[in-house]
């Protein structure tokens, strides 16, 4: 079994996963916030989804906003 991720590798994780976006200003306090509790699996499918709205909206940005409701969306799946 695999102990969850502490904020600096949850940090380390979204980062490196968005790392062919733009991420200007990340929240990281709010965002490592809706992080706690997630599995590495799921910090990568939250990065994941992000990086897909972006995508689809024709954007290289990710701002905080997307990337928290997909943390949110995470966590509400995993209970």
């Amino acid at each position: 079994e695999y102990a969850l991720p502490d904020s600096t590798l949850a940090k380390d994780i979204l980062t490196r996963r968005l790392a062919p976006f733009e991420t200007p200003k990340l929240r990281w306090s709010e965002l490592l916030a809706a992080a706690t509790g997630l599995s590495q699996a799921e910090l990568v499918r939250a990065s994941d989804e992000a990086a897909k709205r972006a995508v689809l909206n024709g954007s290289r940005t990710i701002p905080s906003s997307t990337l928290l409701a997909a943390l949110r969306e995470r966590q509400a799946s995993a209970r």
